[in-house]
């Protein structure tokens, strides 16, 4: 993990001016050690910042990029690791061998994060809000792996990112993400699903994978001083024959209560 690893180099260089100098006042140690960690991490970013300008957003994509998915998730666990937070995955072995279109309840900024390295075996893409798309850094690297924004606000528009992500499924083999309420609940309840994420599984033609995710929403709550742990757990997978035998609607319902028995008795 990066994070550690921005430890230990700070650690080391602490202790090697400690030495150099023969100090002999140890109060010094823990701010040299703070600064030496916040420049590597500043470094990281600068690096990040420079090296994705390499990266176009004008063109639809064939392929996942391999540099931006490594990076992406080196980012990601870096993220996950200054947060602190630890994800204890389950039914990972259910995943199907082919592509997929992956669902799951929205409690969190990071959902996607989470899922995206909890998953990091696939090529996992997740449609987002277009607002992602235009952060600086972040927005070059997610395109090229596989992220898609979408308009809630335009129905036309939206129906072209579902239109375009079931053609990243089918013929570049990129699994997509989807979270059918659409945005984050603030509350304990699931706000109402969307068919979008439904009809884009029946676009692709691909497996539906219903996953639950639970505790992202007391992250930014314990952050620093407590570690957050949480869950996902792949629920049921449908296989394709279900999921093209099965109305929108239909494929809604199950998802829905899959993940509703999940957290009611978790």
């Amino acid at each position: 993990m990066l994070v550690y690893l921005f430890a230990i180099l700070s650690a080391v260089g602490t202790a090697g001016l400690y030495i150099a100098f023969s100090a002999r006042s140890p109060w010094w140690i823990l701010p040299i050690f703070v600064g030496g960690f916040g420049a590597l991490n500043c470094v990281y970013i600068v690096y990040l910042f420079i090296t994705s300008f390499v990266f176009s957003m004008k063109k639809p994509i064939k392929r996942v990029n391999p540099y931006a998915f490594f990076m992406t998730h080196l980012t990601v666990n870096w993220l996950l690791g200054l947060f602190r937070v630890h994800h204890r995955s389950q039914g990972l072995e259910k995943l199907p061998n082919e592509p997929f279109v992956l669902v799951s309840n929205h409690r969190s900024d990071f959902d996607p994060m989470v899922g995206f390295d909890a998953i990091r075996s696939r090529h996992l893409g997740y449609i987002s809000k277009e607002a992602n798309f235009r952060i600086p850094i972040v927005g070059r690297h997610i395109y090229h792996c596989g992220f898609l924004p979408i308009d809630r606000k335009n129905p036309l528009r939206a129906a072209r990112t579902i239109k375009e992500a079931a053609r990243l499924v089918r013929e570049c083999g990129i699994s997509m993400g989807i979270y059918p309420e659409g945005t984050r609940s603030k509350t304990d309840e699931m706000l109402p699903f969307k068919d979008g994420a439904f009809l884009l599984a029946k676009k692709a033609e691909a497996p539906l994978v219903i996953m639950a995710t639970k505790n992202t929403e007391t992250i930014t709550k314990n952050f620093p001083w407590r570690r957050t742990r949480v869950d996902l757990e792949i629920l049921r997978v449908l296989d394709r024959e279900t999921v093209a035998a099965l109305s929108a609607k239909e494929l809604s319902a199950i998802a829905r209560e899959e993940i509703e028995q999940y957290l009611n008795h978790r």
